[in-house]
């Protein structure tokens, strides 16, 4: 089972290019997709790399880097994005056409959205979703003030976030929804409990991942050094 280097090199720092040219700093979140929209259609690996404050795109074919968005105003893939009032920044759910230590990402599932055309990114100011074909970026308002970690998305398109300032599991359906506790109570501070979704207990919930031939979710719980099984309710699955 061999090993090989896709791109990247040391010292870190931020430089696109094929190969060992290539450097990251910080490199966190992954999705593969072979669907993208044009003009990014083949087999495409997307990094948040996160103290570039940027996404970065690698064609898996070529090993060509790029990157899709960067926090100096540089975007050659989408251009710079700002929102009506030309500002760049804020929880004004707008376009702001910037990252601010991306985490981690995972494709729109929703029903109504064409398969892999969207994207929703962790950041530091919440969950930003990234429209691949046009470009546009829009925070979420109503997340403001969580520190999120992992993301994934049901098939209903409603995101399941971690936090790690709240040791919590929270869903959120639509865009200005308000988020839903979904495991954990954000009072009671860090620890290390099974059962109920209000009895169970967290230690810093760093990434999750939604298994949906058993309906559940798999919740990396770093500082208590395990990995731990949800189980979710069905309405999560069923449009």
């Amino acid at each position: 089972m061999p090993i090989t280097l896709l791109a990247g090199q040391r010292p870190k720092g931020h430089c696109d290019g094929v190969g060992a040219a290539v450097q990251f700093d910080g490199v966190h979140g992954l999705v593969a997709s072979n669907r993208l929209p044009p003009p990014n259609t083949g087999n495409k690996l997307i990094a948040c790399d996160l103290k570039n404050n940027c996404l970065r795109m690698i064609d898996l074919n070529s090993k060509q880097v790029t990157t899709l968005t960067r926090n100096n105003g540089w975007a050659p893939a989408y251009g710079w994005i700002r929102d009506s009032a030309g500002r760049s920044g804020g929880f004004t759910g707008t376009d702001t056409g910037e990252f601010r230590a991306p985490r981690k990402l995972v494709f729109d599932r929703s029903p109504t959205v064409k398969p892999h055309s969207a994207l929703y990114v962790t950041e530091q100011r919440g969950v930003i979703r990234l429209d691949l074909a046009s470009g546009e970026r829009r925070i979420l308002p109503t997340l403001r003030g969580l520190f999120l970690s992992g993301i994934d998305c049901a098939p209903t398109g409603i995101l399941i976030v971690s936090c790690l300032n709240t040791n919590s599991l929270y869903t959120l359906d639509g865009f200005r929804a308000v988020p839903k506790l979904l495991v954990g109570d954000p009072k009671t501070g860090p620890d290390f409990k099974d059962g109920s979704s209000h009895v169970a207990r967290f230690r810093s919930p760093l990434d999750i991942c939604i298994f949906d031939h058993e309906r559940c979710l798999f919740v990396a719980d770093r500082l208590n050094y395990r990995i731990r099984r949800v189980a979710l309710p069905y309405q999560l699955f069923v449009p």
